[in-house]
């Protein structure tokens, strides 16, 4: 859960991620990719007034997508997107309501479909917000964006602040299995359990409303069935070519669901609403989640059934980066300041990151490193009501 208050400090006059409070006073926003958490203060009649006050929000063209269906918008031209690693110069207005420039790039985060990280260029400095991430160590060396080129070589940026998802900086969560070992244990779940009856269906139970595309995806080309999904997600998803040849909106038509929260599930007596044919003893529960699994992941088991109930099966699964992953990327990439986005929300645990990023970024190549401690904004936000687009479904894992 993001605890990153908006603004950013070297760019006085522009906002991520958070849409209230003295956000309001900014005059360009940018938003990271549509999970609730980065969308405090972003509704239909934020978007409306974005117009009238002659501002603009920023965004890839999928979540550009994503939320034009969200709002019912017919089309909003403050609402802005651009293409992926490539630099754009953005006007915006500072705190004094001087213009002013800033170069922006877009790079795929990996975290779900639109997902990206900002690397933001103003007044000779390089600043990186990560929004919510997950990229493989391997990868990083792969991201063009985030390199220089002499001619020869490639070099990792150095960066004056990096704005970092802190989701998973636990040592409770160090090693994570890759997207690629989660998906193969779920569709040799879904498919032993589908081979034992004609009338078989799996049911797949989501943390969130978008963010786990690649496990349908994946799953759709194993077992040779769309995935079908809730009617207002399968009119986003029908408007991306990513995704819409492994979604479905007839749920008749495929024994493969992710159309129902589970407290619906539960509410409706175990029983699937679109599938009146298939009673309880046909449904295949698949949990795909990583919360649950905090201080059980240094056992290599990624799967583990219900005690009680055989046909509800828990997959560890994630799209953030895994503690490892965090410590691979702060060490590949230096900065001269680290700010945490994401503490626990016992304030006696934020010491635990503090000390973590610090141990992290200790090395002969890295200068002394800021970790920048934002209690005070933590406090108030918790108060607060050229990479091709397939990368968002890249996993070399």
């Amino acid at each position: 859960m993001s605890t990153f208050a908006g603004p950013v400090e070297e760019i006085p006059g522009i906002s991520v991620d958070c849409f209230a409070n003295e956000n309001l006073e900014s005059s360009v926003y940018f938003l990271s990719h549509v999970h609730s958490d980065h969308m405090n203060g972003l509704d239909k009649y934020f978007v409306e007034n974005l117009a009238r006050y002659n501002k603009f929000l920023y965004c890839s063209e999928i979540t550009k997508i994503v939320l034009t269906s969200k709002f019912d918008l017919t089309e909003s031209t403050n609402i802005k997107s651009f293409s992926l690693s490539n630099p754009v110069i953005i006007e915006f207005k500072n705190r004094e309501r001087k213009i002013c420039y800033v170069t922006v790039t877009l790079i795929p985060a990996g975290h779900c479909p639109g997902s990206v990280m900002f690397l933001f260029e103003y007044n000779g400095k390089k600043i990186l917000y990560t929004g919510d991430f997950r990229i493989n160590s391997n990868d990083l060396s792969k991201i063009k964006s985030l390199h220089d080129y002499d001619g020869r070589n490639m070099y990792p940026l150095k960066f004056d602040k990096i704005y970092l998802d802190t989701t998973f900086l636990n040592l409770n969560y160090s090693n994570i299995p890759t997207r690629k070992e989660s998906v193969e244990e779920i569709k040799k779940a879904a498919s032993q359990w589908l081979e034992q009856d004609s009338k078989n269906v799996v049911l797949l139970k989501l943390p969130y409303t978008y963010g786990l595309e690649y496990v349908f995806r994946e799953i759709s080309i194993a077992l040779k069935r769309k995935i079908h999904v809730l009617e207002s997600v399968h009119d986003v998803y029908g408007q991306i070519s990513e995704i819409a040849p492994y979604i479905t909106g007839d749920g008749e038509s495929t024994p493969l669901h992710a159309c129902l929260s589970v407290g619906a599930y539960r509410k409706n007596k175990k029983c699937l609403p679109c599938r009146l044919d298939v009673d309880e003893s046909n449904i295949l529960l698949i949990h795909v989640s990583v919360l649950k699994w905090g201080g059980k992941l240094e056992s290599n088991t990624i799967t583990e059934w219900d005690e009680l109930d055989k046909r509800q099966l828990s997959v560890c699964y994630s799209s953030h980066a895994s503690c490892n992953e965090l410590k691979s990327f702060l060490q590949y990439f230096l900065a001269k300041e680290i700010y945490p986005c994401v503490l626990p929300k016992n304030p006696q645990e934020h010491d635990r990151v503090y000390n973590l990023l610090s141990e992290f970024t200790k090395s002969k190549e890295h200068e002394i490193v800021s970790i920048v401690n934002h209690e005070l904004n933590f406090l108030k936000s918790s108060s607060s009501t050229a990479t091709f687009k397939s990368e968002i479904f890249t996993d070399s894992d």
